[in-house]
């Protein structure tokens, strides 16, 4: 398990950090990057690790998150603010199989827009 973990850790690293920054169309074109912070938030929440099938579950959604974030026809489906006054936003696009698929985009007052977390969530229409 330890070897697999590895091998997708390293193959998700390789394109997160190659991808540097898009623009995404439904934040106005702003530009979203791929930083150290949205990474940890693979491995972590709060300062603990995560447990390896939440890491693994994170990992296998990424492959959504550039094409969703690049995407004309993604939708904001919720924009929300801390205490602290760090932005988050929920752009979200159907995968199909009655799946929704929500990227989150962080900003605090010290950072620029980044990719934060990836989910995915059972589509309320789907019966």
């Amino acid at each position: 398990m330890i070897d697999s973990y590895n091998k997708i850790l390293e193959k998700v690293q390789k394109i997160y950090f190659s991808t540097g920054s898009i623009l995404c169309p439904a934040l106005n074109n702003q530009r979203v990057y791929f930083n150290h912070q949205g990474f940890r938030h693979f491995l972590r929440k709060h300062g603990e690790v995560r447990p390896l099938a939440d890491q693994f579950r994170r990992f296998s959604l990424f492959r959504y998150a550039i094409p969703i974030l690049s995407s004309e026809d993604s939708k904001i489906h919720e924009v929300r603010t801390n205490k602290k006054g760090t932005l988050f936003w929920a752009i979200g696009k159907n995968s199909g199989k009655n799946h929704l698929v929500r990227i989150i985009i962080r900003k605090t007052k010290y950072d620029k827009m980044h990719f934060y977390s990836v989910m995915r969530l059972k589509n309320k229409n789907s019966g």
